[in-house]
């Protein structure tokens, strides 16, 4: 019998690219079928949906995950319903409704509510006006404190 750790096999399937997170069962069956011809697996389970998160940035990314999940994880903290009522800073990514409401009307991102959509919207940003926009947070996801 083969014990599995889970968190060490999720790194394993973000490493490795997986598109999305319904492929990690199929990633754990495969690799217990690799070592063993019998096997009972132990501790399979749904992902959370922070690790749902993670995967979806990922494969949104690949290269730049390393970064934009510091981003987040600085912004936010991997919280969905992360809000800042003084600057008006919503989701993951933090974007301030203030300066990117009318362009996320404009592209149909509905980032105040929808981790995904925050996701994607916040990627928008960056691949248009660059990591600057997080430049206030840098002192944390610079590397130096993490």
């Amino acid at each position: 019998m083969i014990k599995l750790n889970i968190r060490k096999l999720v790194k394993v399937a973000i490493v490795g690219g997986l598109a999305v997170g319904l492929f990690l069962p199929i990633a754990i069956q495969s690799y217990v079928n690799l070592k063993s011809s019998s096997y009972q697996a132990i501790g399979l389970r749904e992902l959370s949906e922070q690790e749902q998160q993670k995967l979806y940035l990922f494969n949104q990314v690949s290269g730049e995950y390393r970064l934009l999940s510091r981003v987040i994880n600085c912004e936010s903290r991997w919280q969905t319903n992360a809000y800042n009522s003084k600057s008006k800073d919503y989701g993951l990514f933090q974007i301030n409704s203030r300066s990117w409401d009318k362009k996320a009307k404009e592209l149909g991102y509905n980032y105040k509510t929808d981790w995904q959509d925050n996701i994607n919207f916040g990627l928008w940003i960056y691949r248009n006006y660059g990591i600057r926009q997080w430049n206030w947070s840098k002192f944390c996801w610079n590397g130096k404190n993490l």
